[in-house]
């Protein structure tokens, strides 16, 4: 009975074992995939203006305009005044364009509601091609320490 207790009891280790290596490295695989996939390059078009700008993708950001349901694109706020000034911050800021909705959000520390401004249309570049996303909103943010914040339904709508 001993020996049958011995051998289980090496099996089960040998087993966890390869099961442990295994999880390292499909845990390498994945993040080594998601680094390489977090950078975007996008195009937003606004009143006849465009820009391009550097995205990063957050897996965590699941913010759509509630009655549309388009995705919204978090701009820093200082690119933001320095790109698209008249067209996104003066409108946001007034919110006196036909354009401006109020987005609820919520982050981990804190909530609220960003107002944010329709564009024109938004391309990507994946796979080294563009792709159209379609319309979107844009917010800016204070506390975003990239150009732009990107969520996965816009790489869903990108075609």
């Amino acid at each position: 009975a001993r020996s049958f207790i011995s051998l289980g009891c090496m099996v089960c280790g040998i087993v966890l074992l390869i099961a442990v290596i295994r999880m390292r490295k499909s845990a390498y695989a994945v993040s080594a995939q998601a680094s390489s996939a977090q950078n975007y390059r996008i195009t937003l078009s606004m009143n006849g203006k465009t820009v391009d700008i550097d995205a990063v993708l957050d897996s965590g950001n699941m913010l759509t305009e509630p009655l549309s349901q388009c995705p919204v694109i978090i701009l820093n706020a200082a690119l933001a005044k320095k790109k698209f000034n008249d067209d996104i911050v003066k409108p946001i800021e007034n919110q006196n364009s036909k354009n401006i909705r109020l987005v609820p959000f919520r982050t981990a520390d804190s909530n609220g509601i960003m107002t944010c401004v329709r564009t024109d249309g938004v391309k990507i570049m994946e796979h080294n091609e563009w792709r159209d996303a379609g319309d979107v909103y844009v917010g800016i943010s204070e506390n975003i320490n990239c150009e732009a914040l990107i969520g996965t339904e816009i790489l869903n709508r990108a075609v």
